[in-house]
């Protein structure tokens, strides 16, 4: 069982997350070391470190990073039913909604409005 990572701020974001707002690659390295670290923590609106990446345009290497630490990129949040895939559509960039997608699992999982993350992610994209 993965420890929880040391809630930082009155978000509820772990350093996980302030690395990855911060678009701290070197962070991340070092918080690599830690061999029991969560990086699939969800922080007060229920968004893991990669979706915070995403929403938050940080780098795609920092996404890539995250990615091959084995996160969970079929995750879907509580609040808005939302899925990285969905969300690197939306807000990009592009090399990591392409790497999303060949990652995905299951892109033929129903997204909150009706139809497929393929299916909207062709859409939006």
């Amino acid at each position: 069982m993965a420890v929880r990572s040391i809630q930082k701020d009155e978000f509820r974001r772990s350093v996980v997350h302030i690395a990855v707002l911060d678009n701290d690659l070197e962070a991340l390295r070092f918080l690599e070391t830690f061999p029991k670290i969560d990086w699939d923590i969800g922080d007060y609106q229920d968004e893991t470190p990669l979706m915070r990446c995403i929403r938050n345009n940080s780098s795609h290497e920092i996404a890539k990073f995250l990615v091959d630490k084995n996160v969970m990129i079929q995750y879907k949040d509580k609040r808005l039913e939302d899925f990285p895939l969905s969300q690197a559509a939306r807000f990009g960039p592009k090399e990591t909604f392409q790497l999303l997608l060949e990652k995905s699992h299951n892109v033929n999982v129903e997204w909150r409005a009706g139809g497929t993350l393929l299916s909207m992610a062709c859409w939006i994209a």
